[in-house]
């Protein structure tokens, strides 16, 4: 596991997972440190990603989510967002529609069906392992 100020970032079953922190407003500096310390903690390697959007968690400035959205998507195979909050869900969708990642990227209220999806057997990470 690795963190810093903004986040929260390890690698479970093949999965990268990071949680922002309470109350952070993420611009675009603050994007290009957080995605350097999961390539960093990625060690070259491309993996499918999840990233919980709790109540109460970080602001992205439009800098930001524009970077993420891009540059932000390397390494990642797949990438899915788990909110329950409406309000985390409406920057979600913007995201994923306004921003347009290059990778797939869906929404997800459950952390178990994020995981399911991420775990597809014809992704090719998980299909090297089946």
């Amino acid at each position: 596991m690795v963190e810093n100020q903004h986040v929260q970032l390890w690698i479970e079953d093949g999965i990268v997972h990071g949680i922002y922190k309470k109350n952070c407003i993420i611009t675009l500096e603050v994007a290009k440190e957080i995605v350097a310390l999961r390539l960093k903690l990625q060690a070259g390697k491309s993996y499918p990603g999840i990233a919980y959007m709790l109540e109460g968690n970080s602001v992205f400035t439009p800098e930001a989510r524009k970077f993420l959205a891009k540059e932000g998507y390397e390494g990642a195979t797949r990438v899915a967002l788990v909110t329950t909050s409406l309000a985390r869900a409406v920057i979600a969708n913007v995201f994923i529609t306004i921003d347009k990642p290059p990778k797939p990227t869906k929404l997800f209220v459950s952390k178990e069906k994020a995981l399911q999806w991420l775990k597809k057997a014809d992704h090719p990470h998980y299909a090297q392992m089946n």
